[in-house]
């Protein structure tokens, strides 16, 4: 876990508090400033008081998009260099933790109010939307094609005639099977993605059917893969908090400073970092 706070502010002002009821000299204590009134204070006190925000994602191996370095116990990948970077632009507003569990502790910890917003690359849905309050999509991640780069398939139609390798229980599988006559292509499941890109890479299938992430994920064989600009399906990922009205508040902060994010490119720079490609087009 990973504490973003003011320290050095709340230290300072307990030993300050600490000071004025420990009964010393009162000559020793400074005068408060004439020009300045009771309410003044009041105001600049208030002022630099801030709301929690408790972020919660995934840990242990959840790579790329957050997970524990195991030498250093450091909260690592995607998601982590989104917040605290977030965590920077909201300091002026909130003191930020950030919190990993495990994948499906997440939803868990926002329901019982010990976290205020989920964060892990989470797709919107109509289900979500319906329970949960997303902030602006700030990336996608659809379903695409992968070919090799000089393979001369360029577009959806070209796959007409040709294999196209997919894992078995997969989303894209689904998708792949309802549209196989549209495309007129043959669907070859697997058993595991990883096979898809090896037979992909050897020349055996024609084309390979995933999210992009995976895609760039498991190719590991060196292949030098084009993915198609066309879609087999859109998506929208973003950062989910319950429905009422403090996590609406905060929502709003959340969104300016994410919209900060997306209009200068550092979102656009996390994405190549991690995912090996740009998915703020997608949103």
């Amino acid at each position: 876990m990973r504490r973003i706070a003011a320290l050095a502010l709340s230290l300072g002002l307990t030993l300050g508090l600490a000071a004025c009821s420990g009964g010393g000299d009162a000559a020793s204590t400074p005068a408060p400033d004439a020009e300045t009134t009771p309410s003044q204070a009041a105001e600049t006190s208030e002022s630099t008081e801030k709301d929690t925000l408790v972020v919660v994602t995934g840990g242990g191996t959840f790579n790329p998009y957050s997970y524990t370095d195991e030498e250093t116990g450091e909260l690592k990948g995607f998601e982590a260099d989104m917040w605290n970077e977030l965590s920077s632009r909201l300091s002026d507003r909130y003191d930020v933790t950030i919190e990993s569990t495990t994948f499906d502790a997440i939803w868990g910890m926002l329901d019982s109010g010990r976290a205020d917003v989920a964060a892990c690359f989470f797709g919107v849905n109509d289900e979500r939307l319906e329970k949960y309050n997303a902030s602006i999509p700030y990336a996608g991640d659809p379903i695409a094609v992968g070919v090799l780069a000089d393979s001369g398939i360029t577009a959806l139609a070209d796959l007409s005639g040709k294999t196209v390798g997919v894992a078995a229980g997969s989303a894209a599988l689904d998708e792949l099977e309802s549209r196989a006559e549209e495309l007129g292509c043959t669907v070859q499941p697997y058993e595991t993605f990883t096979e898809v890109m090896q037979d992909l890479s050897l020349g055996r299938i024609d084309a390979c059917a995933n999210d992009i992430i995976a895609i760039h994920t498991y190719n590991t064989t060196g292949a030098d893969i084009s993915i198609l600009d066309e879609r087999l399906t859109q998506s929208q990922t973003a950062y989910f908090v319950r429905k009422d009205d403090a996590s609406a508040a905060k929502l709003e902060d959340i969104n300016e400073a994410l919209q900060s994010m997306l209009d200068d490119g550092t979102v656009a720079e996390y994405c190549v970092t991690w995912f090996g490609d740009d998915l703020t087009v997608n949103r």
